[in-house]
């Protein structure tokens, strides 16, 4: 599935996708040689998240 321009932007005012200077935020932060994935977050509240996601439910 492929999303238009249109539907990106709509989808990012509601906050289910990041703005694009998050994303490129994260890619420099990914490509520094002193990098280390413990810097993105903590591993409990992922699992939390993971835990109530429907899509993560759904997939299991």
């Amino acid at each position: 599935m492929r999303l238009t321009w249109r539907e990106a932007m709509r989808a990012r005012r509601r906050g289910l996708l990041p703005r694009l200077s998050e994303i490129f935020k994260a890619f420099l932060r990914y490509f520094h040689p002193a990098y280390h994935p413990k810097q993105e977050g903590s591993t409990s509240q992922a699992i939390a998240y993971l835990a109530s996601s429907p899509a993560a439910r759904e997939a299991h």
